[in-house]
C-alpha cells in the first residue's frame, strides 16, 4: 500500500506558500536563481528560459516550480503553486531582479 502523499520520501526542498502574494515575493526573489536558474532573461514583456530562449506561461511557470519544489500550505499539506503568483510574475519581468534583459546579437552576413 503506497504512503499518502504528504509522507513520501522526497528530496525537493519545501515550499510553503501561505498566499499568493507571499509565493510572488518568494518567486520574484527566486526567478533565475537556485532550482529556477534556466529562468535567466528577459525578453521585452516575456520570461523567457533557457537556453531555449522561449517564453514560458503562468501555468507553465507554476507546473515547473510543483515539479521542482515540494510545495505545501500553511497547514504543511501538499498543495500547488498558485498560477496567479506565476501570472503576476509573467506579466512583470521587470520585477524579477535576478533575470537579464536577452539581446540577441545581430546575425552578420
Amino acid at each position: 500500500m503506497l504512503n499518502p502523499p504528504h509522507t513520501i520520501d522526497d528530496e525537493r526542498p519545501r515550499l510553503v506558500v501561505r498566499s499568493p502574494g507571499v509565493a510572488f515575493e518568494w518567486l520574484r526573489a527566486t526567478a533565475g536563481t537556485g532550482r529556477l536558474d534556466d529562468l535567466r532573461h528577459r525578453h521585452g514583456r516575456n520570461v523567457v528560459v533557457a537556453p531555449s530562449r522561449t517564453p514560458i506561461k503562468a501555468e507553465q511557470l507554476a507546473a515547473l516550480i510543483n515539479s521542482r519544489y515540494q510545495v505545501l500550505d500553511a497547514r504543511l499539506r501538499p498543495a500547488l503553486f498558485p498560477v496567479s503568483a506565476a501570472r503576476r510574475a509573467i506579466a512583470t519581468p521587470g520585477e524579477l531582479p535576478n533575470l537579464a534583459d536577452y539581446h540577441p546579437q545581430a546575425v552578420m552576413q
